[in-house]
């Protein structure tokens, strides 16, 4: 009896040094039967917890960590493992509530002062995040994590020059941190410093093999840089579904669906942006406009947040299944179980996407439509939904992996957030000054549309331009790209971030808009006709280069897509030079808006719900 307890000290140890180097099957199991003998060892069902938590088990790690703390509700690091496992299931409110008690109880507990900083941050809470992680690196200055956590929320903050500050730290703590470089590389791109971004993201994939999450953050960034193409895009979007697919096991399991050809048919929407989004917004109409003897429908949801479009979004007569914190087998199971015919990934490679999900082949016909216009690379994904503007007659679809359908119209339909407020009367009337705007992320911003607007400022002596940026360096640098151009700094006005009333109130100073390029505006184009503001657009290389040419043609503004940057620039110095024609579209671009196909939520629908019974016939045909 003298010898069991020095036992279970060895065992634990062994069970901790598994659980240390990964080997948590047999942590588990020496924990396990520890517990068999001994039920209310209250630091055995802590690790035990902890194990569970980091084997997808977050439930059961919960249940475990809670019976810890009722045998030892003194324990900070308990309560720190307690908000662990309630942020994996994004219960944030519980989560904050559990590592703010480990924190007083141990006020000194850096892991609880750091992982609250972390849950803050995820749950929207930036600025507390911020404050949470500086008072931890107090405890720790040196430590690489804290200013990687402190930077990431200063990010999500769009404080850029801090968290650049920060990122930078990190790489002096831990030059070879492939996590620090996609960081930085994120700061770069919002600081619209392509080539910077470009950089860092490709830093990081050398340091280490690639990982699908950063593979896909390029794939998304290489959008916006000048110079890309649609086939380097289609290459390393390729290059990430090897990645993802290389595990899975071939070919997928076969589907149970019934191939009669003309019935009711499931269809199923995937997406981390149901909520007040561009596609959270964008899908709206088509939720509501489903015919419901044709068509059943069903959201699989991993927004981590949801708000008042979540719920517009949840009345459409839908079945609303959150997958937000199932892993892409479960979620996998569950669109079969479900018996999914036709599933939609509304994401492509932004933030939060679950082609992971599709790489399972889960759906007999799998598409992706409307996060933007370009390529997933995923060989499981049957279909891309575009339409004839964007992808033209003539264009080389080989540089998209999916076979290509084009809707006959529009392939976006725009949704105002709120009620617009009344068209303003043309600015450039009142002070004889033509203000040019663009209030798309500053991301869009590259140096070639900056050089392009540059020229355009030259010349016409009497005008300005309003930008939308978050506040930073990079402005500085902006302003004097302007002014070796010969135009005054003066010229220029930014505006940052704003709410919707405030920010469609922007363009009653604004006369012409500036389509930036490589990637083209959606929302934010229709925005600006909706308040009477004309928009010239340059065709581009790649989809989502010719988004602009798509809403144009729609709205009947054909004449204002430019094919070349020369044209560009003369279209705006023309529409400049022309205040009859601003003041004649100024009173008439909303109500051309309002009854274009941009608006037309049924026939777009119709379209859809054409491409998807075609689809379904031929997969029936073999």
């Amino acid at each position: 009896m003298a010898e069991e307890p020095q036992t279970i000290s060895q065992a634990l140890r062994a069970a901790v040094d598994h659980q240390q180097h990964g080997r948590l099957a047999e942590a588990s199991r020496i924990y396990g039967a520890i517990l068999a003998k001994h039920p209310n060892q209250p630091d055995v069902l802590h690790l035990l917890g902890t194990v569970a938590v980091m084997t997808g088990q977050p439930e059961r790690g919960i249940d475990l960590i809670g019976r810890a703390i009722a045998i030892n509700p003194s324990a900070a690091g308990y309560h720190n493992g307690l908000g662990i496992a309630l942020a994996t299931l994004g219960r944030y409110e519980e989560a904050i509530a559990a590592q703010r008690r480990a924190i007083e109880l141990d006020p000194n507990l850096f892991n609880a002062r750091h992982n609250l900083g972390s849950v803050l941050a995820s749950s929207g809470r930036y600025e507390e995040a911020v404050e949470s992680f500086k008072i931890a690196m107090q405890l720790k200055p040196d430590d690489p994590n804290i200013h990687n956590g402190l930077g990431v929320a200063l990010l999500l903050s769009k404080r850029l020059d801090e968290a650049i500050t920060e990122f930078e730290e990190v790489k002096r703590l831990s030059p070879n941190s492939p996590q620090v470089y996609m960081h930085l590389g994120t700061a770069y791109l919002d600081c619209a410093e392509h080539d910077e971004a470009m950089a860092c993201f490709d830093r990081a994939l050398a340091l280490e093999p690639p990982t699908a999450n950063r593979l896909s953050t390029k794939i998304f960034a290489m959008h916006y840089q000048p110079g890309e193409d649609s086939v380097g895009i289609l290459k390393t979007a390729r290059q990430w579904d090897e990645l993802v697919t290389a595990p899975l096991p071939r070919p997928a399991l076969p589907h149970a669906n019934d191939r009669t050809t003309d019935r009711k048919l499931r269809i199923g929407y995937v997406s981390p942006d149901f909520r007040d989004h561009p596609v959270g917004r964008s899908i709206l109409p088509l939720l509501a406009h489903h015919d419901r003897g044709e068509f059943e429908i069903y959201c699989y949801s991993s927004a981590t947040r949801e708000d008042s479009t979540t719920a517009k979004l949840r009345a459409c007569d839908v079945v609303w299944q959150n997958i937000h914190r199932l892993n892409d087998d479960r979620a996998a199971e569950m669109v079969r179980n479900d018996r999914i015919d036709i599933l939609v990934d509304l994401a492509l490679h932004t933030v939060g996407h679950r082609l992971a999900l599709f790489a399972r082949k889960p759906a007999p016909v799998q598409m992706t439509y409307l996060g933007y216009c370009s390529t997933t690379g995923l060989s499981a994904m049957d279909y891309r939904v575009t339409d004839g503007h964007v992808d033209p007659p003539g264009i080389d679809l080989t540089v998209y992996s999916e076979r290509t359908i084009r809707l006959p119209r529009n392939y976006l339909c725009y949704v105002p957030t709120g009620e617009a407020p009344d068209v303003s009367p043309l600015p450039c009337l009142g002070g004889g000054v033509v203000t040019f705007g663009c209030l798309n992320k500053f991301a869009k911003c590259s140096v070639d549309a900056l050089a392009l607007w540059t020229r355009i400022l030259q010349l016409v002596p009497n005008s300005r331009l309003i930008l939308h940026a978050i506040a930073g360096k990079h402005l500085d640098r902006v302003r004097e790209r302007f002014e070796r151009g010969g135009v005054s700094a003066s010229r220029l006005e930014f505006v940052g971030k704003q709410n919707w009333p405030e920010y469609m109130q922007t363009y009653a100073r604004i006369d012409i808009g500036l389509d930036p390029f490589p990637y083209n505006g959606g929302v934010t184009t229709c925005e600006a006709l909706s308040m009477g503001v004309p928009v010239v657009t340059l065709s581009g290389n790649t989809g989502v280069g010719r988004v602009g040419r798509s809403i144009l043609s729609n709205v009947g503004l054909a004449e204002l897509i430019a094919q070349t940057p020369e044209q560009y620039l003369q279209l705006a110095v023309d529409l400049a030079n022309d205040l009859d024609r601003l003041k004649r579209l100024r009173a008439e671009l909303r109500p051309r808006l309002v009854e274009s196909p941009m608006m037309d939520g049924p026939q777009l629908t119709r379209g859809i719900e054409s491409v998807y019974r075609n689809a379904w016939r031929q997969y029936c045909a073999g």
